[in-house]
């Protein structure tokens, strides 16, 4: 849907030339949708700051947290439904790089992150084209070089250029022909008419004032019908709306030996305690929460399901929905067993799972070494040839007497 709006984008520009007069209506209309939707996110932020104001005062923090994932969960499609897919991947994907934060609040933040984005560069693009704008329209020596005749800048010739400037662009019928090189000496005769009859006396300067005008008008319009500039900001608000989720891959790509040596510290620690009084669960995974980091929400969301009671299998279903690796998986899964089976005879299935394990951290570092050795030859050849491509330059304009004495 994002290519196909950009493709009406392109299909946009290529017909602003036709509508020249109409076109700075399409700038206006980013600046306005910009500020709608700023204006839209920092009410809704402002209103849930309020509300959650208010109820501090009669509620607890939880069921606050709750009632407000409630409320953001209601902006589909801007926030996916609870029992998609993509709801249910994205909090399997937080819960592995370890981000203690909701779905409803990530998606929030992007929306966020990207109505920011895009009303500030909205607003720079639009502020540039018009301090440019306004600077050609005043310039009485445009399209001019610098070794011919330059006119007087006074304030009583720039307010003339400028009255020059607005009719032959009120006069100038609107379409894309004005653009063609073919044409230009023909809208310059016509230019040359409109001056004449405003009391322009027909003396050499009459030709360069029409073609600087014409100029102007060219150039003019073609700011106000460019809408790259905004299909550009499109892209990078796109891309700042999905920060998030790039710093999160970058994240679980570093910390993928991390989590493989806390799987193993749970591991060894329902080993140890599992065999140790008073033989519960609970108390298990509260020493597993101070051996782990990345797992720590996980493990401490299991530990508040099973503190409430009710039906417990159905917390550590939910739990088993967001992990990410399969040992883990098969140690959630052993404690939920073992509330029924005795954990002193789940301990011994474990054992076997912590030194197979072990070998596979030890084959994973092993690759991981030989990555990193690749990367680094990789880079340091790329640096080697790039300094001998430089070095080799150098020394051919060094021998060259020409170059030289063309300098």
């Amino acid at each position: 849907s994002c290519f196909k709006f950009i493709c009406a984008l392109y299909t946009l520009d290529e017909k602003a030339g036709d509508v020249g007069g109409e076109a700075m209506n399409i700038i206006i209309l980013f600046q306005v949708f910009a500020t709608l939707l700023f204006a839209a996110v920092a009410s809704f932020y402002a209103a849930y700051a309020v509300r959650n104001s208010k109820l501090k005062r009669l509620y607890r923090q939880e069921y606050i947290r709750s009632i407000n994932l409630r409320a953001v969960g209601k902006l589909y499609p801007f926030v996916p439904r609870k029992d998609s897919k993509k709801y249910k991947n994205t909090k399997k994907f937080l819960t592995s790089i370890g981000w203690n934060i909701s779905v409803e609040g990530i998606y929030l933040y992007k929306w966020i992150m990207f109505s920011m984005a895009f009303f500030i560069l909205v607003t720079m693009v639009t502020t540039n084209s018009n301090i440019t704008l306004k600077e050609i329209e005043k310039d009485v020596n445009y399209n001019k070089n610098v070794i011919e005749t330059l006119n007087v800048s006074t304030s009583e010739s720039i307010d003339r250029e400028k009255q020059l400037f607005k009719l032959v662009n009120d006069k100038l019928q609107t379409g894309s022909d004005i653009y063609d090189k073919q044409n230009k000496q023909k809208y310059v005769n016509y230019i040359e008419n409109l001056l004449m009859q405003q009391g322009v006396s027909p003396d050499a300067s009459l030709s360069d004032t029409a073609q600087r005008l014409y100029y102007k008008i060219v150039q003019t319009r073609l700011i106000k019908t460019g809408i790259n500039p905004y299909i550009y900001i499109l892209l990078i608000s796109a891309l700042v709306y999905s920060l998030p989720d790039i710093l999160g891959q970058i994240k679980r790509k570093l910390i993928e030996d991390k989590k493989n040596w806390e799987i193993l510290n749970c591991l060894i620690i329902f080993s140890i305690f599992g065999r140790m009084p008073p033989y519960s669960v609970q108390n298990i995974l509260e020493h597993m929460v101070t051996a782990t980091e990345v797992y720590k929400p996980l493990l401490e969301n299991l530990i508040e399901g099973l503190k409430k009671g009710g039906n417990q299998d159905e917390t550590f279903d939910s739990v088993l929905e967001e992990i990410d690796r399969d040992e883990l998986y098969e140690l959630i899964e052993t404690m939920k067993l073992a509330r029924r089976t005795g954990l002193v005879n789940s301990v011994d299935d474990v054992e076997e799972t912590i030194n197979n394990t072990i070998k596979w951290i030890e084959i994973e570092n092993i690759n991981r070494r030989r990555s990193k050795m690749l990367y680094a030859m990789t880079t340091v050849a790329v640096v080697m040839a790039l300094g001998s491509i430089y070095f080799a330059y150098g020394l051919t304009i060094i021998s060259n007497p020409a170059n030289m004495l063309a300098k």
